[in-house]
């Protein structure tokens, strides 16, 4: 399944580039008070967490980072396929 990403056109953050909303080698977020800000005031915001729910492993999406995406897929029973990032099917 291709993911939809007609939301990112309205996304808050599309023009400060993708490198801070990804964990340095000390799996730090340096930026990441601003982040939320940014993600907070977004109008696509939900969308975005979906999308990061369903189809991404790493990374800052829709104001949560990669630990609290994670307990939301174990919360919600989803399972990442390991060779497409997208929804496993079984």
């Amino acid at each position: 399944m291709i993911p939809q990403l007609n939301w990112q056109k309205d996304a808050s953050c599309k023009e400060i580039g993708h490198q801070p909303f990804y964990p340095n080698d000390r799996n730090e977020l340096p930026q990441k008070d601003s982040l939320i800000k940014v993600c907070n005031a977004c109008p696509v915001q939900q969308e975005c967490l979906n999308h990061a729910v369903n189809y991404e492993r790493y990374g800052f999406w829709g104001g949560k980072t990669q630990g609290e995406i994670r307990h939301i897929r174990i919360k919600h029973n989803i399972k990442l396929d390991p060779y497409t990032s997208g929804p496993f099917v079984e």
